[in-house]
Parts: structure tokens; sequence; C-alpha cells
């Protein structure tokens, strides 16, 4: 009986631990929270893409301050941020639409190959099961068929997405930086407290003129108003490093999850209204048990991996201000 004992409560201690140490650790969490995203002199990322080039020049401690308040917006302003960022690439580049379009149709044909295969795999066992030889031969002159027309087309999916990312980003890269290296001259002369010089004289060589350029490479470069609002707080110990790579690396990580996480959300209602469809079929009971079970799953999954959504925002702002 001790014995037994004994074992019962090393059984209680190892499944009780973990939940006395996560609700300890809890309050230490919630605490350190509150304090996320916070800046110090010389480690401060400013966002480029929303903020103007007059709120890029603020003190060190008044964007502490505002960071320190900052929590992830909802889910309707997320979507709406979404769309802001999305829609110029798709209205103004006229193949955007052209490949968004194959891309769909290929997404679509996707999951018609993987509909067209769940009815062989039946014909296949059911023919095995019944020692079928004919039926069997049959089956498998329809999976050679179905082999042949189902791989060109996921290669080609795939081929058609990684072009539609490619020219996402490259769009946006360019439009990124040409809105962080540039600015109207009320901006340049409310950032400088000065306009910018003069250009310089023009010469009959034609070599050293450009009639398209008002200034020198050098001089438009540094005329971006948000480019030359980060170099002046070099002056006053703030420094924010490698600005122009933060901004390419967003863009790439935008356009890439965007995209997988909008194809992914269509292949799965398209799966979802096919195989239902099925299933209601072959056994109406099973249909709702899975409906259930799936329901199930996705809001436990959605209650424990709430916090992960805040964890990685933490890291995200985190790294940035390194």
């Amino acid at each position: 009986v001790i014995r037994e004992n004994s074992d019962m409560r090393a059984l209680l201690v190892i499944i009780l631990f973990p939940a006395v140490v996560f609700s300890w650790s809890a309050p230490f969490q919630k605490q350190g929270s509150r304090h996320r995203c916070q800046v110090v002199s010389g480690k401060r990322r400013t966002n480029l893409l929303f903020a103007s080039p007059l709120e890029v020049d603020k003190t060190a401690d008044g964007a502490a301050s505002s960071m320190d308040q900052k929590e992830i917006p909802p889910i309707q302003e997320q979507f709406r941020m979404f769309l802001e960022l999305s829609k110029p690439y798709f209205l103004e580049d006229p193949q955007a639409k052209w490949l968004l379009g194959g891309v769909v149709l290929l997404t679509l044909a996707n999951s018609g190959v993987s509909v067209a295969f769940s009815y062989l795999s039946r014909d296949f066992w059911s023919a095995l099961n019944a020692k079928d030889t004919e039926t069997f031969q049959q089956v498998l002159v329809k999976f050679g068929g179905a082999l042949a027309l189902g791989v060109p087309v996921v290669v080609l999916s795939q081929f058609q997405r990684e072009t539609l990312a490619l020219s996402w980003r490259e769009w946006m890269t360019e439009r990124m930086l040409t809105l962080y290296l540039g600015a109207s001259p009320e901006t340049i002369d409310a950032v400088y407290g000065a306009p910018l010089p003069p250009p310089s004289p023009s010469t009959d060589d034609p070599e050293t003129t450009s009639p398209t350029l008002p200034h020198s490479m050098i001089e438009k470069f540094v005329a971006g108003g948000a480019y030359y609002a980060i170099e002046s707080q070099r002056t006053g110990g703030v420094t924010l490093d490698n600005p122009d790579q933060r901004i390419t690396e967003d863009v790439r990580s935008f356009t890439k999850s965007s995209l997988s996480f909008s194809l992914t959300i269509l292949r799965s209602v398209v799966d979802l209204a096919s195989f239902s469809a099925i299933l209601w079929s072959i056994y109406p009971v099973l249909f709702g048990v899975i409906i259930v079970y799936a329901s199930v799953g996705t809001g436990v999954t959605v209650v424990l991996g709430k916090r992960l959504i805040n964890l990685n925002y933490d890291a995200l702002q985190r790294e940035a201000d390194m």
C-alpha cells in the first residue's frame, strides 16, 4: 500500500508540476508583456510604411511611451490594412490580374485532381478487395492517366504561384523604396528646416546633363524625407541600422505570407465543399461526426495558440529593436 501511495504521489507530482509552473509564470509573462516593444536610446525602429517623415522626428522617450501602449490591432483593422497594401499592385500592374487569375484557376484544377484521385483510390481498393482483375487493371490505367495530367497541374500551379509572388514582391519593393527615398518639397522643407539647394547649372555637354533629374543622383537620394529624418537622428544618439534592408525583408515576408495564406484559404474552402459532398453521399452520420471533431480541434487550437500570436508579435518587435 505504501509503495502504491508513493507511486500515486509521484504520478500526481509529474502531472501537476507543469500546471503549477505555468500558473506561476503567467503573471510574470503578463507583466513582461506590458513593457514589450520598449524603445531605448540607440535601438529604435520606425514604421516607415505608415508614418510620415515628420512623425519619424520624435524623441526616443516619446516613441517608447507610445510603443509601450501599442497592442495588436483587431482582425478587422488588420484586414483593412492588408487590403490597403495589396490593392495597389493588383490595380496598377497590368500583369497582376492575369497572374492572379492563373493562380486561382490552377488552384481549382489542383483541387479537382485531388477529388479525382479520391475516386480512383476508392475504385482501386474496391477492386482489390473484390479480387476483380479486370476492374483492377482498368483502374491502374486510369491512375496512369491521372498522374500524367495531375503532375503538370501541380507543377504549373507552384510555378504560377512563385511567379506571382516574385512579381508582387518586386513591385512592392520598388514602391516602398520610392516612398522611403522620395518626398515632396514641402516635406523636405519641414524636415530640413530649409529647402534643398538649387540644381546645378546645366552645361552643353549631353553626358553631364539629364533633363529628367533636377538634382544629381546623390541629391535625389538625400532628398528622401524619411531617409533624411532617420539619418538626422544619428546626431542625437538614436540610430536605425539598415532601414532599406528592413523594408525589403518586410516586403518579402508580407507578399509570401499573404499569398500563401490566401491560397490556403481558397484551397481549403474548395476541398471542404468537394469532399463534404463526397462524404455526405457515403455516410451522412460520419460527415456530422467529422464536422464536430474538426470544430472542436479548431477551437482548441485557437485557444492554445492565441498566446503564440502575442509571442510572435513581441519577438518581431524585439528583433527589430536590436
